[in-house]
């Protein structure tokens, strides 16, 4: 009965953690998507926005294929979420790029690999997030500066919506 009772308190005190992380009721156990596509007719009011088309999406097999196994880790450096961003912009396509995340108060701060660049998840309401903040998105191999997320004005706040789990792909 001891057993029993230590395990339920460890499951409370585990599940109650992982209520408060940032965005779990986002991005939990199960496949998320969250996009975006912007009308003609907004890039039209919007001559200077770039980004026509732009994603988030969380895999927990990534996630765990990653060795990142839950939301809080041993080693304060190990990120605790791993997203996948991609951006089409007017005229190109930018392509994917792994993003590790961290809580940073009621907010992700989501890093790319090699420094090339950063950017804020926050939660807007159940059913979509606004990613904000941050600098340039370099979407390359490391070292390599052709594929940029340039974050000009019109280019640094985006709404996304959540997305049909059918169209959540790796």
């Amino acid at each position: 009965m001891m057993r029993i009772s230590a395990l339920f308190v460890a499951l409370t005190i585990a599940a109650s953690a992982l209520a408060d992380a940032p965005l779990s009721q986002h991005f939990s156990s199960s496949d998320s998507c969250y996009g975006r596509h912007y009308s003609q007719s907004h890039m039209t009011k919007h001559r200077y926005q770039q980004v026509v088309e732009i994603r988030l999406n969380h895999f927990p097999g990534d996630q765990q294929f990653l060795g990142l196994g839950g939301r809080y880790h041993s080693y304060p450096e190990t990120p605790a979420l791993s997203l996948r961003m991609s951006v089409r912009l007017r005229g190109r396509n930018l392509g994917n790029v792994q993003a590790y995340c961290a809580p940073v108060g009621d907010q992700l701060r989501c890093s790319l690999e090699c420094d090339a660049g950063h950017f804020f998840v926050k939660g807007r309401n159940p059913n979509s997030i606004l990613i904000t903040g941050g600098n340039d998105l370099y979407f390359s191999d490391c070292g390599t500066e052709n594929q940029v997320l340039h974050r000009e004005p019109d280019d640094k706040v985006f709404l996304l919506y959540r997305l049909p789990a059918s169209t959540c792909h790796p």
